[in-house]
């Protein structure tokens, strides 16, 4: 006689009568459940893997990087200061049997690497205080004649044997006026540093819907289309092989570029390979526009290219 709640033929779970299928179901959810928590748990590991991969070679990227700022500071300041300690010495030893004309040269040799040191210092410090959101704009209606005369005055050294010229079909802009003034410094220094002797660098300003757009143009060596999206980079720099120029801080362009989104405008390169460049800077006429890019900094005013003083 079979035993009650015994269906002959009907597997291991007949004993169970009608709850068998609900036990088979749930142990097959059970084991989905394991399975996915199995997953999950080697996607998550893998993941936080990744993550921990992605982590160390950012780490690296940054020692990198701050090992490489270490060597551009110390031959920036360095290259500068080894030229003024030579010429230093030329003069002190041989003041007295030197002609005239060869003091002045000596004279003019050290003012520009006096001043070239007073400007890769200014670029380093520039860069901490835009990074660190502490320049301050007072901007307003500027006059650009006079900020471009100052520009040529401060760069004559640098400008000697260069065709600047200049042409304003927009008078003004509103802007702060320093900054503005290290915008253009920035961007006709690196012309000249691109630029063959005796070659045509263009200051212009113009209108330009809701706008004044600055423009420097120069007939230089040019920038090669797989440089173009690198060039505004902080420490971004090409290879000397390339350019024949010796290699700078590569932070020029970068702080163009702050100042210029400081101000709610923008920037950009056109370039084709030896047949030179034109930067142009885009500055809103719409003061607000300036003001929703800059929030203010109650306490102190840092001015851009200076040093640090109190708001007054």
């Amino acid at each position: 006689m079979a035993r009650q709640g015994y269906r002959p033929g009907k597997g291991v779970l007949a004993p169970l009568g009608d709850v068998g299928p609900l036990l088979l179901v749930a142990v097959l959810a059970l084991a989905a459940v394991v399975l996915a928590y199995t997953v999950g748990r080697r996607s998550a590991l893998a993941a936080g893997e990744a993550a921990e991969q992605r982590a160390a070679a950012r780490e690296e990227e940054v020692d990198r990087l701050r090992a490489e700022l270490v060597v551009t500071v110390g031959h920036e300041l360095r290259t500068p200061l080894t030229v003024i300690q030579g010429l230093v010495t030329i003069l002190s030893r041989h003041w007295t049997t030197l002609a005239e004309p060869k003091k002045l040269d000596l004279i003019d040799d050290l003012a520009f690497n006096v001043s070239s040191l007073d400007s890769s210092i200014l670029h380093f410090i520039d860069a901490a205080r835009i990074e660190r959101g502490e320049v301050a704009l007072r901007c307003e209606e500027v006059d650009l004649a006079p900020v471009v005369e100052e520009l040529r005055s401060k760069l004559a050294s640098v400008l000697a044997g260069y065709d600047l010229q200049v042409k304003l079909e927009s008078p003004t802009a509103w802007c702060d006026r320093e900054s503005v003034g290290r915008i253009l410094e920035l961007l006709v220094a690196n012309a000249t540093r691109f630029s063959p002797l005796a070659s045509r660098i263009v200051v212009r300003s113009r209108h330009h819907i809701d706008a004044t757009v600055l423009t420097v143009t120069d007939q230089g060596q040019g920038i090669p289309a797989g440089h173009l999206p690198h060039v505004f980079e902080p420490f971004w720099r090409a290879d000397v092989k390339e350019t024949g120029v010796s290699r700078g801080a590569g932070l020029g362009l970068s702080i163009v570029k702050s100042l210029t989104e400081l101000h709610g405008g923008e920037v950009s390169v056109r370039s084709v390979k030896g047949r030179g460049s034109t930067f142009e800077v885009s500055l809103p006429l719409n003061p607000d526009a300036v003001a929703d890019a800059v929030p203010g900094l109650p306490g102190h005013s840092v001015r851009i290219g200076q040093e640090a003083r109190p708001a007054s």
